[in-house]
């Protein structure tokens, strides 16, 4: 039977969040605090009041993305993916998932990040992906979901939506958050913040 390793990105193969990292390589420093500083009370609302952090995250993206052309934001991601992700990576994450890979595991990051700019990351370090995808009208970025913000039990929802989990022992699991615990609890091997 062959073994499955599943890692979240943001805080746990990365040392920042990639998405804000994103926003800011795109708006430049000062857009992207300006954008954070309007769309704050709504996020605050969010996250305090009704206690739904993704529609704060959609409300964001709306601000930052909606209306851009799809191969813009992709040459984009492309761009971000060779000049800024690879300087918030962990080493010591690499060297895990390398060592997966070499023991022949079947490795799958699951990640809230967006697919377009982390897709390519993935492909080139022969990894799979399940990560929140943003929906396009036209072309173009409405600032929505096109899948459910790949969080919390959604990730534990998307991950068996793709995988039979009765076809690998053992699983290990990799998170460091609150959002990562429903996937971390799916695992043999559990691995929470202190991993490497």
């Amino acid at each position: 039977m062959k073994a499955l390793a599943l890692f979240d990105f943001d805080g746990t193969i990365t040392r920042k969040d990639s998405l804000l990292e994103f926003l800011k390589y795109k708006a430049g420093s000062s857009g992207f605090y300006a954008g954070m500083f309007l769309c704050m009370p709504y996020i605050l609302y969010c996250t305090l009041i009704i206690k739904k952090g993704w529609k704060a995250k959609e409300r964001v993206l709306q601000y930052f993305l909606k209306g851009q052309k799809k191969e813009d934001l992709y040459e984009i991601g492309t761009k971000f993916r060779n000049e800024i992700i690879p300087g918030i990576v962990e080493p010591a994450a690499l060297e895990k998932i390398k060592w997966h890979q070499e023991q022949g595991h079947r490795v799958v990051i699951v990640s809230a990040s967006l697919d377009f700019w982390l897709k390519k990351w993935t492909d080139d370090h022969g990894l799979e992906l399940i990560a929140t995808e943003i929906a396009f009208e036209n072309g173009k970025a409405s600032g929505k979901f096109a899948t459910p913000n790949c969080n919390g039990m959604e990730k534990v929802r998307r991950i068996k939506e793709i995988l039979d989990l009765n076809e690998y022992k053992p699983i290990y699991a990799y998170g460091n958050s609150h959002g990562d615990m429903p996937m971390i609890n799916l695992a043999d091997y559990k691995f929470y913040k202190y991993f490497f």
